[in-house]
C-alpha cells in the first residue's frame, strides 16, 4: 500500500501536497462542499467496517463475508494502513479543499471560522493518529479484538475526525451557503440514528 511506508505526519503532508499539484494543473477547487460530504462518507465507511472486523475477531464468523474494504485474510493489512490513510484524507480532503468554500456561497466570516478551528485540530488529531497507527501495527493481536468497541486508539480516532468534519458539515448547514455542491443534512443527528440502529441487538463487549 502506498502508505505504508509513512508515519501520520508524513501522510497528512502527502495529502496537502497531492491537492496542491492538483490545484496548480487543474485550478482551484470550484467548491468544497461535494468534498467534505465524501470525506465524512468514507471516515463512517470506515468504522464500520472496523466494527465489522473487530466483532468477527471476537467470536461473529457470520460477518466473514460482510466486509467492504478488504478481504477476511488480510483485514489486519487495512487495519494497520487505516491511520495514515485518514491522515492523508484529512490532508487532501479536508484541510485541502477549505479553498473552494467560497464557491459553495459561503460567508467569508464562516469560511475564516471553519479554517482557524481546523488549524486548531490537526496537529492533536495527528498526534492520535500517530499513536493509533503505532499501536495497531505494534499490538495488533490485541488491538484486533478491541476494534469498534472505542477502547482502542484508531477508534478514537476515527471518531474524533469524523466529530470534527460533522462540525464543519454542521457549521455550513447554519450558514445556509448560497449554493452548496452536495445535499446536507444534519450529520450528528443522522450519524447518531446510524449508529443506535447498527448496535441494536448486539454489544460492544469484548
Amino acid at each position: 500500500m502506498i502508505y505504508s511506508k509513512l508515519n501520520a505526519y508524513e501522510a497528512h503532508e502527502s495529502g496537502l501536497k497531492t491537492r496542491l499539484e492538483q490545484r496548480a494543473e487543474c485550478g482551484d477547487m470550484p467548491f468544497s462542499v461535494f468534498k467534505l460530504l465524501e470525506c465524512h462518507h468514507d471516515f463512517t465507511s470506515t468504522i464500520e467496517e472496523l466494527y465489522r472486523i473487530g466483532a468477527y475477531i471476537r467470536g461473529d464468523k457470520s460477518l466473514k463475508q460482510s466486509f467492504v474494504h478488504c478481504m477476511c485474510s488480510d483485514k489486519h493489512i487495512w487495519v494497520k494502513s487505516i491511520a495514515v490513510q485518514n491522515c492523508f484524507s484529512l490532508g487532501r480532503n479536508l484541510v485541502g479543499a477549505l479553498n473552494g468554500l467560497a464557491g459553495d456561497g459561503v460567508p467569508k466570516a464562516v469560511e475564516q471560522k471553519i479554517t482557524r478551528t481546523i488549524t486548531c485540530s490537526i496537529p492533536d488529531l495527528l498526534d492520535l493518529g500517530e499513536s493509533a497507527r503505532i499501536e495497531t501495527k505494534t499490538e495488533w493481536k490485541r488491538i484486533g479484538k478491541l476494534l469498534g468497541t472505542g477502547s482502542c486508539e484508531l477508534d478514537r480516532f476515527n471518531n474524533d475526525c469524523i466529530e470534527l468534519i460533522e462540525w464543519v458539515l454542521n457549521i455550513l448547514i447554519v450558514a445556509k451557503p448560497g449554493h452548496p455542491s452536495g445535499p446536507f443534512k444534519n450529520f450528528e443527528e443522522e450519524r447518531q440514528k446510524s449508529l443506535e440502529a447498527y448496535w441494536k441487538g448486539g454489544s460492544r463487549d469484548v
